[in-house]
């Protein structure tokens, strides 16, 4: 990473990136949030399917949910769980059946969104 970037994860909190530790500080939480994640997806095992990412702060996650496509099941998930995920197929016609979930975001988020997931498919 170019310094000027570093230096400024580590100095600038308006970027919604900042952390006191800086940059490594900043890595360690996305490996948490990527491990959470992670963890919250093998509960829904019957509902998605992944492969770890190991440079990207978002999963790509395949989904195994009756639906037509990758838009019909992010628009069921914002409409049944208030939950928002990216279609696959905005990224490609290999993403059909695909959703990006990114996990930039805080810890809460996650758990607010997948504890709404879980909701979702286990009533």
């Amino acid at each position: 990473m170019p310094r000027a970037a570093a230096r400024a994860l580590e100095a600038d909190p308006k970027l919604g990136l900042y952390t006191p530790g800086g940059l490594p500080e900043f890595q360690r939480a996305l490996s948490r949030r990527r491990g959470l994640i992670c963890a919250r997806l093998d509960w829904l095992a019957h509902e998605f399917t992944y492969v770890r990412p190991e440079g990207a702060y978002y999963m790509f996650p395949r989904s195994l949910v009756q639906h037509r496509n990758a838009v019909q099941c992010a628009s069921a998930l914002l409409s049944h769980a208030g939950v928002t995920a990216t279609p696959g197929s905005a990224f490609g016609p290999s993403g059909k059946h695909h959703l990006r979930m990114a996990f930039c975001g805080e810890e809460s988020v996650i758990n607010q969104a997948f504890d709404r997931m879980e909701a979702l498919f286990w009533t």
